[in-house]
């Protein structure tokens, strides 16, 4: 909890990684922590991905959860309507034309409903950085990975990615692993 108030009081990125064995109660500690923030005060944004052991398209996949659920997306929901959710999530907060566009194009690719946009990598994770840090200049953001064990080199890549440049936006980044 400490960690929650430090990083909103100090607008600094802050990661906090629990470790340990399978039913050790990584997940019960990631539930009182949930907990405390619904009891503080201040609002905040709660975004929980987990990497799944295996399977096709899973790179980025818990960072993809975590934007499908700010967007309100259901399974259900076709490339047009997910298009649409998106770009509202996006528009509530970046008001930058052009920051917008660049950061919509880059989670279309993420969600797998249109093409990486040039530059790669660094690209991608710039724009998907600069979503979160906007969303940080409103309330405290954290970012839940768990599973952290399974996931891809991207994700782990994207993480380090945040950790570099995301320095004083108070986000709050979460990993579980065994």
């Amino acid at each position: 909890p400490s960690r929650y108030s430090r990083t909103t009081r100090n607008s600094r990125l802050r990661l906090v990684s629990i470790t340990g064995q399978a039913g050790v109660g990584k997940t019960r500690l990631l539930w009182e922590l949930r907990k405390y923030g619904d009891g503080i005060t201040q609002s905040y944004f709660w975004h929980e991905g987990r990497s799944p052991a295996y399977g096709e398209g899973i790179t980025f996949w818990a960072l993809g959860e975590m934007v499908r659920a700010r967007a309100q997306l259901v399974e259900t929901d076709d490339a047009a309507t997910t298009r649409a959710k998106v770009t509202a999530s996006v528009a509530r907060f970046i008001t930058d034309p052009a920051e917008k566009e660049r950061v919509s194009r880059a989670l279309f690719a993420l969600l797998g409903v249109g093409e990486a946009p040039e530059g790669g990598a660094g690209e991608l994770f710039g724009a998907w950085r600069t979503y979160f840090e906007r969303m940080a200049a409103t309330s405290l953001v954290t970012l839940v990975f768990e599973d952290l064990h399974w996931a891809d080199s991207g994700t782990l890549d994207f993480i380090d990615h945040l950790l570099e440049w995301s320095r004083n936006v108070p986000i709050l980044i979460i990993t579980l692993a065994r």
